[in-house]
């Protein structure tokens, strides 16, 4: 139901303002996915050095 309105109210809207709209909302999705990225390979690397301090240590 709500989709249905967005959906109606985006084929509403004149070209510019849709590419602008699904413009901004890609780029949303995008830096989501990068920061998920980033997260998870810096989660990573912090894991290998604590895991190498703690070999060194025993």
């Amino acid at each position: 139901m709500i989709f249905s309105k967005l959906l109606y109210f985006y084929h509403k809207q004149p070209l510019s303002s849709r590419m602008t709209w699904s413009i901004s909302v890609l780029s949303i999705i995008l830096l989501v996915l990068i920061a998920v990225s980033a997260y998870r390979i810096a989660l990573e690397e912090s894991q290998e050095v604590i895991d190498k301090q703690m070999e060194e240590m025993a």
